[in-house]
């Protein structure tokens, strides 16, 4: 995808667009954190509701129904995302449809309603607690076989990925891309009313060429148009040499489609983690003149937007000190 010329990055705005923010210290005291709702706990492991199967009567049967249209809109949102939370459809389904967002229990109806009629699948990611009982997590969403299958039948001219296209269910994986998902939606929600997404490219071809889902052109004050790459990073037992891979492969594909003006944001779990990602990245030669900075998926809801609180990790102390600063990218003026 081509870019133009510009040569500002986000870690290199000018002082009027990118501003320094005070850090407040904050004790590693992790009751003093707020807990990222997508973090990664040893020996996680996941359950599923829902049919996988596709019998060709029910098919027919959902076919010759009157489904209402909220169904359909949900599932082309699963289709498009992969994987959501109730928060996250709900988001997403207000922004599209430009109402208010759905109430909790409305959504919760609605989805068992679908999952029922094997249009979706329901998924819940399980982990051992400190006080070793077993804690679950909010609900996960995907499309099922059959709601492919009818997504397909009932407007084949939409195009719709196909389930053999969909991201096999990994709780690290998942957790990536939902934290990924909540950056995306928010951050479209904020940024296309006054013009600065320029593109979003969700394409099967990044992904299957890198390894990262989320592409997107950005304009900024100056109409320069620069490209942000998003990916997440969970902290399970082979994150460094995850996080080593996507770099390699994002930095080989910029390469070969000559993508000079890049951004990469990395959503980490925590602001220490970044630190440690960070540690890890500069100690690999071919890595070091990536333009990369990080947010913690938490800051995305904390804050009133999703630049508020982004992170420059230091080389001091052998990356163990963090700047924040936050962008003000909304107006053209400057």
């Amino acid at each position: 995808m081509s870019q133009s010329n510009a040569k500002s990055m986000f870690t290199a705005l000018p002082g009027a667009a990118r501003i320094e923010v005070d850090d407040i210290e904050i004790e590693d005291n992790e009751e003093n954190l707020k807990v990222s709702p997508y973090l990664y706990h040893d020996g996680m492991y996941f359950k599923c509701k829902g049919r996988k199967d596709v019998p060709f009567v029910l098919l027919n049967s959902i076919l010759k129904e009157n489904l209402p249209s909220l169904y359909f809109d949900l599932l082309c949102i699963l289709s498009d995302y992969t994987y959501l939370n109730s928060f996250l459809l709900r988001k997403r389904l207000a922004y599209l449809k430009n109402h208010e967002k759905m109430s909790t229990t409305g959504m919760r109806r609605t989805l068992n309603a679908m999952r029922q009629k094997g249009l979706i699948l329901e998924y819940e990611l399980f982990h051992k607690g400190e006080d070793q009982s077993i804690k679950g997590s909010p609900f996960i969403y995907a499309v099922s076989p059959l709601g492919y299958k009818y997504l397909k039948k009932s407007r084949p001219y939409k195009f719709i990925k196909n389930e053999e296209q969909s991201i096999p269910f990994e709780c690290e994986r998942v957790l990536r891309i939902l934290s990924e998902n909540q950056f995306s939606i928010l951050f479209e929600e904020q940024y296309e009313p006054c013009g600065r997404v320029t593109y979003c490219d969700f394409s099967d071809f990044v992904y299957k060429n890198s390894g990262i889902r989320m592409l997107y052109g950005i304009k900024l004050p100056s109409n320069d148009v620069i490209a942000l790459f998003a990916l997440s990073i969970r902290q399970d037992p082979q994150w460094s040499s995850r996080y080593l891979m996507l770099l390699r492969n994002l930095r080989t594909f910029m390469e070969k489609h000559q993508i000079k003006n890049a951004s990469i944001m990395v959503i980490v779990e925590s602001e220490w983690f970044s630190m440690a990602c960070e540690r890890v990245r500069c100690c690999e030669n071919d890595l070091k003149n990536l333009d990369v900075f990080y947010a913690t998926d938490v800051s995305f809801v904390t804050e009133n937007d999703v630049f508020n609180r982004l992170i420059d990790v230091l080389p001091a102390n052998d990356y163990s000190k963090r700047s924040i600063f936050r962008l003000n990218i909304r107006n053209s003026e400057q």
